[in-house]
């Protein structure tokens, strides 16, 4: 469940996890400075973003999911959650999450585009080999 809040890298079971602990360290950073910019800014009732329509069913469909997987699973003796079986929770979580921060202020969203875009780029550290990844860059350097 934990691995669900990790936007950048997952931990593996097996091996080193050098790469996720880098990521924990990236997403931590990016979220204490996007409190700290945002957080010192005073929210009117005014200003105060409504929260989506849509945005509800995403949240209970993601709810309901979650608690009928871990209800099945101490039932049932199927496969541990991974990736696949989360995967329907965490997008409608976020697709929530972005529902609600497309109702904010175009100024707000504007100071927002480069925290989601370091989030993407840094996102592809999924896509590095997590064995031997140490060797492999001493081998791209020779």
């Amino acid at each position: 469940m934990l691995n669900e809040c990790l936007l950048i890298r997952d931990f593996s079971s097996g091996g080193s996890n050098l790469l996720a602990w880098m990521g924990v360290g990236i997403q931590f950073l990016l979220f204490t400075v996007f409190y700290w910019q945002f957080g010192r800014q005073q929210w009117s009732a005014e200003k105060m973003p409504a929260s989506n329509l849509l945005m509800w069913p995403f949240v209970l469909t993601a709810v309901v999911y979650v608690l009928v997987l871990f209800s099945l699973r101490t039932v049932s003796p199927f496969s541990d959650p991974n990736l696949r079986l989360m995967a329907p929770f965490t997008y409608c979580f976020l697709t929530a999450g972005l529902l609600w921060v497309s109702e904010w202020p175009a100024c707000w969203q504007k100071n927002l585009r480069p925290y989601w875009l370091l989030l993407l780029l840094c996102s592809w550290l999924q896509l590095l080999p997590q064995h031997d990844l140490l060797q492999r860059i001493s081998l791209l350097l020779e």
